[in-house]
């Protein structure tokens, strides 16, 4: 909008005409190259939804939900000692990061 105001002068126009001069230019803008954008975001919509394109994003999630083509198996638990050492290490390692203690 700064190029019409230097163009038309709008700064010590009124209100009413640099209003109109902007929807003026917003519509030219529209006209001129709102069929591209909307060819643009068809053609990406259209690559994006190829049934290549859909199976590799199937094959994607299906591989991050079961890896190596089973469900995922919960570790089995550890017994409380483990839990124990395994909480003093992490905040001797926590307290350890810390500067000034």
């Amino acid at each position: 909008m700064m190029l019409a105001d230097v163009v038309f002068d709008l700064k010590n126009q009124n209100q009413w005409f640099r209003r109109s001069v902007t929807i003026t230019v917003q519509e030219v803008v529209r006209a001129t190259f709102g069929d591209r954008l909307s060819c643009k975001i068809v053609e990406q919509v259209d690559k994006l939804t190829e049934p290549e394109q859909v199976a590799d994003y199937l094959s994607q999630i299906i591989n991050s939900v079961w890896p190596e083509g089973s469900p995922f198996q919960p570790k089995s638990s550890r017994d409380a000692p483990v839990m124990l050492r395994t909480r003093m290490i992490a905040r001797a390692k926590l307290l350890g990061s810390i500067p000034g203690t």
